[in-house]
């Protein structure tokens, strides 16, 4: 699926790091960040840079917990391994320039992950919060 939303997105060859960890290493990761002394789903981290060896460029690193994302497909009654597709999906829309930090915003990057996860046959169901 990342491939597939990276292909319309950007197209050309990129890497893109995805470290899963718990709820305590992704806190101290958005404490670093953010300032912000929380655990959160997912963060993305933007570099750009292109590898000096292969020059393919590193699209930047994604960081999701999987802790947060047994809680939430219980809730969501989803498969986790659905939750953290939508996790890394998320962090991709970031590195590709999508924000949420508005209404609109948050509509229009919903929708995105929705259309991937329809695309591939897979449950979506985002509660809006």
């Amino acid at each position: 699926m990342l491939r597939d939303a990276w292909s319309e997105l950007g197209g050309d060859a990129v890497t893109v790091n995805v470290l899963l960890v718990g709820d305590d290493r992704i806190r101290q990761l958005n404490r670093s960040h953010t300032g912000r002394d929380n655990p959160t789903d997912v963060l993305a981290f933007d570099d750009g840079d292109p590898d000096p060896e292969t020059g393919v460029v590193h699209l930047g690193d994604i960081a999701l917990s999987v802790d947060t994302a047994r809680r939430e497909a219980v809730s969501r009654k989803l498969r986790v391994r659905d939750e953290v597709t939508l996790y890394a999906l998320h962090g991709l829309l970031h590195l590709c320039g999508m924000r949420d930090g508005d209404d609109d915003a948050r509509a229009e990057m919903i929708r995105t992950q929705e259309k991937y996860f329809k695309k591939h046959g897979l449950v979506f169901d985002m509660k809006e919060e």
